[in-house]
């Protein structure tokens, strides 16, 4: 009684953030904001993503190197380019890490886990949100991880009925709800291994902290769940599911709306894309979900940041509905691959217009929860099967 007791509790300590209990002892504002933007609280916004030192050194006018390519390789090639006394900035959020450094006897600040040209527009815009114009510097180039993926691939095994990017966790969690990990803990501790897996410093490069969870159904079915990454990065996953030959893939990430009839929460399938020429396209989705809305004009954003009032009124003007800086990447890459059962669903994470207006710093884990029926549903559709049809038979975690 006692172990499934702390099975419960693990569990449910999975889906809650310490981060998001403790989000009122935020630090201080440490800047003014000049810019008239659509996140509310842009200073600490700033801050989580940088940390208050960095912006500190930077507004005294200190060089930022840029480490292009994978975070694992970026030590090394700071030592080998002659940077001492490197020092890790404390911060809350992003995938990026911030450093303080020594070049040339010179204090440095320095980025590194900046891969994709996504993720460099992302990091050197939080310099315009600063109002700061640093020297910058990029040292290496960016890491394509197709071939770690499919290395990966011929260790899981063959092509899965089933690929599922973005939102895993929770994917996972709704075809293992806690009464399952109580009649078998050790899918209980299996699930909280790949949920702490993502903070484990091993491995040889920045994917071996992005673990792909595998689920095998009674039915014989198997689904590959993999952890999103940013921009452009999701073509390495799409790109090496591709060639292993798997067919059935879905992609889940989060949007912001321009349209108050898109509430934070609403599950879509837009049905128009205006790309970045202003070109404005068809979306035919390869499958009908139902509980998924079939709406919408979508446009993709390199970040966030970049979501100024006077870029909101231009996209109110261009009548766009969803703006979110994955699918559009995919659409490109999936649209001459008609053997390919690709689908993408996005859910409003912060609606931009309107009297109830979230912007993204409002979405948590608590958000999660109400996306567990709907998630296991889609699925069930995916696989062409029912939803009392998603037993559970074993569960697996594979790390590059």
């Amino acid at each position: 009684m006692i172990k499934k007791i702390l099975t419960f509790i693990f569990v449910f300590i999975s889906f809650v953030s310490a981060n998001d209990i403790c989000r009122q002892f935020y630090l201080k504002k440490s800047f003014d904001a000049q810019i008239d933007h659509t996140i509310e609280n842009l200073p600490i916004y700033v801050e989580d993503n940088l940390g208050a030192l960095f912006i500190k050194n930077i507004s005294q006018g200190k060089k930022v190197f840029i480490i292009l390519g994978d975070g694992f390789e970026a030590r090394e090639k700071l030592q080998s380019e002659g940077f001492t006394n490197i020092q890790s900035i404390e911060k809350r959020v992003g995938f990026h890490q911030t450093w303080t450094a020594i070049k040339n006897g010179e204090a440095v600040l320095v980025v590194t886990r900046v891969n994709g040209v996504d993720r460099v527009e992302h990091i050197v815009s939080f310099f315009d949100l600063l109002n700061v114009q640093p020297k910058i510097e990029f040292i290496g180039q960016h890491r394509s991880w197709k071939a770690e993926y499919l290395n990966l691939f011929t260790k899981i095994g063959p092509p899965p009925d089933l690929a599922v990017i973005g939102f895993s966790n929770t994917f996972t969690q709704s075809l293992l709800p806690i009464s399952s990990f109580l009649l078998n803990p050790r899918l209980a501790w299996q699930r909280l291994n790949a949920l702490r897996q993502k903070k484990r410093t091993g491995g040889t490069s920045d994917i071996s902290t992005l673990p792909v969870q595998v689920v095998k159904l009674k039915n014989g079915q198997r689904i590959w769940f993999f952890q999103n990454v940013y921009g452009d990065l999701v073509l390495d996953i799409a790109k090496a599911l591709d060639q292993f030959g798997v067919k059935n893939i879905l992609y889940a990430g989060t949007a912001g709306s321009v349209n108050e009839n898109f509430p934070v929460g609403r599950i879509v399938q837009p049905t128009e894309w205006l790309d970045e020429n202003k070109i404005l396209h068809p979306i035919t989705w390869n499958s009908k979900l139902s509980g998924v809305d079939r709406v919408g004009r979508y446009t993709r954003v390199s970040t966030p940041n970049v979501e100024t009032k006077d870029w909101l009124r231009k996209q109110i003007l261009d009548r766009i509905d969803l703006i979110e800086v994955e699918v559009g990447h995919l659409l490109k890459f999936f649209s001459n691959n008609h053997e390919t059962d690709f689908d993408a669903v996005l859910v409003v994470s912060d609606i931009l217009v309107g009297n109830n207006k979230k912007d993204l710093t409002s979405w948590t884990k608590k958000n999660l929860v109400g996306l567990l029926t709907p998630f296991k549903k889609i699925i069930a559709q995916k696989l062409k099967t029912s939803d009392s049809n998603l037993d559970v038979q074993s569960y697996e975690v594979f790390t590059p």
